[in-house]
């Protein structure tokens, strides 16, 4: 598997050109199997009064150091291909700290709940999240 996995964190500016205006993107699945590859992402947001409520986390990842919203309703599909092209020429575009299992978990779970998710969005997510699963459950434990 290449740099591009789920849980890993990325520095996306809203705007392509803007090289200082950031906001910290989560990868919330391992690139699918489609052609071209692509991966759901969802960004923090410090929570401000009348933003979505869905998940407002205070604590679980250095980037945040105060109410934060994972902010549903900028979840998107982008291009593995793309990401990873930015990574290498980029030092900064991918954050040095990765989401927790435990954290990563509550961002998706919170996505299949969220009112504020595009349709497309999230019934990619349900589709990437069950293959997830079901790939999982096939791999035999080994025996420690």
């Amino acid at each position: 598997m290449g740099a591009v996995k789920a849980g890993i964190c990325l520095r996306i500016p809203d705007v392509p050109e803007d090289k200082y205006q950031r906001h910290l993107y989560v990868v919330l699945n391992d690139p699918d199997d489609r052609e071209p590859q692509g991966i759901a992402v969802v960004r923090f947001r410090t929570f401000q009064p009348g933003m979505e409520e869905t998940l407002i986390l205070k604590e679980g990842h250095p980037f945040i150091d105060r109410p934060t919203c994972v902010e549903y309703i900028k979840a998107k599909v982008i291009s593995v291909a793309k990401v990873e092209a930015r990574i290498k020429v980029e030092r900064r575009f991918r954050h040095e700290t990765d989401c927790s299992s435990e954290l990563l978990d509550k961002i998706k779970s919170g996505i299949l709940q969220s009112d504020f998710v595009r349709p497309i969005v999230q019934n990619y997510c349900r589709e990437e999240f069950a293959k997830a699963e079901a790939k999982a459950r096939a791999v035999p434990k080994r025996d420690a």
